[in-house]
């Protein structure tokens, strides 16, 4: 099922960043990471191919998770040349470390090759610039969030 609105471009002097909307946070992370790839390259080129598994702990507040996951995604990219055009996303919360979240992600993409893909945007970093997720209701969710090209 697709969202009706997932993400938008935000244009910035020397970044360049997104709203992104969903229905929960992992939701939200999952249409970041899918706005992301959008701003990389043709994301309509790229093949649900290869699943990538990425877990992590993290602090307790979804903004670091944020930037946490999309640099995570980065890092494959810029070292083993993987683009992912599918995500789903899970968080659970810790008994044993309560000021902490394990980050689940199921990636789906494939290696990036230039005849098919064409030439990558550049990104390098996500920011913290500006960096805000907002818990409008129990179902509706946004956030902004920079990157650094």
């Amino acid at each position: 099922m697709l969202d009706k609105k997932k993400f938008e471009v935000i244009n910035h002097t020397a970044d360049i960043g997104l709203k992104v909307f969903g229905k929960n946070i992992c939701h939200l992370l999952e249409n970041a990471a899918y706005g992301m790839y959008s701003l990389l390259c043709d994301i309509k080129k790229i093949r649900n191919k290869h699943l990538f598994k990425i877990t992590f702990l993290e602090k307790n507040d979804f903004e670091l998770v944020l930037v946490t996951f999309l640099n995570r995604l980065l890092y494959h990219t810029s070292t083993k040349f993987f683009l992912f055009k599918k995500f789903i996303v899970k968080i659970n919360h810790l008994s044993n470390k309560k000021d902490f979240v394990k980050v689940i992600a199921e990636c789906y993409g494939e290696k990036y090759c230039s005849k098919k893909h064409g030439p990558l945007m550049e990104i390098k970093a996500v920011t913290y610039h500006n960096l805000k997720i907002v818990k409008k209701n129990k179902n509706n969710f946004s956030g902004t969030v920079f990157f650094d090209i």
